[in-house]
């Protein structure tokens, strides 16, 4: 067992998050953990942007951020195969940030066509209240 510290900066807020996993197994059983990491301990440790900052526990910043992180690349992937770079914003403070994305009026009636689909594994997320279209 090779326990591995990485740090995470993530594309949408300003946090910097420890993650740790065993690197002797393969990627796709590592379970990541996260906990907190003092100044004393490496760069500038555990950091809390203003947005997730009443999340004290390491491994549920760890988890709320993810959980961000992945509904931005989730609506991205829906609305363009992740190829084209779409204009968004987070807003509000966890756990009730809502994700934000702009595109043009070509962007718009891809986004409208997709989520109007009912049996498109996706359309949950245009409905959870968490992600508006504009």
């Amino acid at each position: 067992m090779r326990i591995t510290r990485t740090l995470w900066s993530p594309d949408i807020c300003q946090c910097q998050i420890y993650e740790f996993y065993d690197a002797d197994l393969p990627p796709n059983e590592q379970v990541i953990t996260s906990k907190e990491v003092s100044p004393e301990e490496h760069g500038n440790g555990t950091v809390r942007c203003d947005a997730h900052k009443k999340h004290e526990d390491a491994q549920e910043h760890y988890e709320v951020v993810l959980e961000e992180c992945q509904r931005k690349s989730d609506a991205h992937f829906i609305i363009n195969g992740g190829q084209i770079p779409i204009d968004y914003r987070f807003e509000g403070e966890s756990p009730n940030r809502v994700l934000h994305i702009y595109g043009d009026s070509v962007l718009q009636s891809k986004i409208d066509k997709h989520f109007s689909n009912k049996n498109c594994s996706s359309h949950h997320l245009a409905h959870t209240g968490k992600v508006v279209l504009h």
